[in-house]
């Protein structure tokens, strides 16, 4: 059986660490430190969930994830912030460009919760 994969996206080189050190276990784990080399990993790898901060230098989460949902539209796309009640992310959830936004610091477990139900939600159809 295929791992879920995730694509983590923070200019934080310590939460890339810490991300990745929490889900490597049961997912696939990438990790990119701009929009840019997010959307490199895109185009590299296959990718079930995206979790992107909102505030990175160049672009900001919800650009990068505009800019993911024409290329790549099944996506399970969030938003990984300490500012959550930021204007354009709560546009991006009302519009559905978002599918869900979490406060840093993030819950492992509703991290996983999430994935689970969603991807729970894709195998039912």
């Amino acid at each position: 059986m295929t791992k879920v994969s995730l694509l983590y996206i923070d200019d934080e080189y310590l939460n890339l660490l810490a991300f990745k050190a929490l889900f490597r276990r049961d997912y696939t784990v990438y990790c990119a430190n701009s929009a840019e080399e997010g959307l490199k990993k895109l185009q590299q790898n296959p990718v079930d969930f995206i979790f992107c901060d909102q505030r990175m230098p160049g672009m900001s989460g919800t650009e990068f994830l505009s800019i993911v949902r024409v290329s790549f539209p099944h996506l399970n796309r969030c938003i990984i912030s300490g500012f959550t009640d930021d204007a354009a992310i709560r546009q991006g959830l009302k519009t559905g460009l978002i599918d869900r936004a979490f406060e840093k610091p993030y819950n492992q477990g509703s991290l996983v919760q999430y994935i689970k139900a969603a991807t729970d939600e894709q195998v039912r159809g």
